[in-house]
């Protein structure tokens, strides 16, 4: 399991473009594989930026959709770990 004080950034050879419906499609180039996110995956992706805690993703993600802590925290980690193991989110070192 990844740890809660984890910071992820999406990997360098994927790219990904928002649907109208508010899904995200990424694709990996090196692999070629896709992988769809409704809409809540979409607000996570797009705040792994490698400098907030996968904590701090889930206090924005419980804000949005009026959630419980445990609920926003479990949804963020199940969905950092999918990422990671698809090479499509890469963990970073910790800040300094």
């Amino acid at each position: 399991m990844i740890a809660p004080d984890a910071r992820l950034k999406p990997h360098k050879d994927v790219i990904h473009t928002k649907l109208a419906n508010g899904e995200v499609v990424l694709l990996h180039l090196g692999s070629e594989s896709y992988f769809s996110l409704n809409e809540t995956g979409s607000a996570i992706w797009t705040l792994l930026d490698g400098n907030a805690t996968l904590e701090q993703i889930a206090g924005e993600i419980e804000s949005r959709y009026e959630v419980s802590p445990e609920q926003a925290l479990a949804s963020v980690a199940e969905l950092a770990e999918q990422l990671v193991a698809q090479k499509l989110a890469t963990l970073e070192h910790p800040l300094s």
